[in-house]
């Protein structure tokens, strides 16, 4: 995983990319609905209407985080962590969302609840680039799947066509 400075950060967010899921990043002592609107704050034009409007939309989106609002971020679970990081992404109304290993280490159920979040943003416009080893949530998810291996594409294509090919199978699938 990644990180970037505040000000790559703020260059990425003003030009609609969101990067997802860069857990370290968030301030373990802040609470969890302190945390949400961090991005936001970062537009001055934005006004406090918006704010608020993107704040609850993030925060409808992200339901199952309400309980824990007022949590110390930094006592959240792997998944509620993973959500707030979204929720954080979200809050930048993103025309592009990069998730790099939002599954990794999550149970079955957990899966669900980080796949359900990215397809919700897929059905609202979002472009969800997904870097991810949880095979059965990229088979669910994708519509094109690109497969590289030590930085080399060995594959691309529709979903069922690549898991197929040989250099795949022996890479990945094995």
């Amino acid at each position: 995983m990644t990180t970037t400075s505040s000000s790559t950060t703020g260059s990425i967010s003003s030009a609609g990319i969101g990067s997802g899921l860069d857990v370290k990043s968030i301030i373990s002592s802040l609470m969890a609905v302190e945390a949400q609107p961090l991005t936001l704050l970062q537009d001055k034009a934005t006004s406090v209407q918006t704010e608020i409007s993107a704040v609850g939309q993030i925060q409808s989106l992200t339901s199952t985080l309400s309980d824990k609002a007022h949590a110390l971020s930094g006592r959240l679970t792997q998944v509620d962590m993973r959500k707030l990081e979204l929720a954080r992404a979200i809050a930048c109304k993103p025309a592009l969302l990069i998730s790099d290993e939002a599954m990794a280490g999550l149970s079955a159920s957990e899966v669900d609840e980080i796949l359900a979040l990215l397809l919700g943003m897929k059905e609202r416009g979002v472009a969800v680039i997904m870097i991810e080893h949880v095979m059965r949530a990229v088979m669910k998810f994708s519509e094109r799947i690109a497969v590289l291996v030590a930085g080399r594409k060995i594959a691309d294509g529709e979903p069922q066509a690549v898991v197929a090919q040989p250099d795949v199978v022996t890479a990945y699938l094995g």
